[in-house]
């Protein structure tokens, strides 16, 4: 039986609230077969990673950061919306 290889992607995360609103690199943390998935799978390593980068308690809600997370793929960016069914 042949194993499936999960993918590492590179995630970004959108601060918009601060005085110059900026994208940044989270690093490769995102694992999953594609960016949609390795979105999906990572979202609560994601929202921790951006807490403790970021010094976030409970001003943010994970809902708030969950919308400012995306994943890099060859053609642009995977956002939450694009995977919410």
């Amino acid at each position: 039986m042949k194993r499936k290889k999960l993918n590492l992607y590179e995630a970004v995360y959108y601060d918009g609230w601060g005085m110059y609103p900026a994208y940044y690199l989270l690093g490769q943390l995102a694992e999953g077969m594609t960016p949609e998935d390795a979105l999906r799978q990572s979202l609560p390593r994601l929202i921790a990673e951006v807490r403790r980068m970021f010094q976030l308690d409970g001003e943010i809600s994970d809902e708030k950061i969950q919308e400012t997370l995306y994943v890099i793929r060859p053609d642009g960016l995977v956002s939450v919306r694009c995977i919410e069914s």
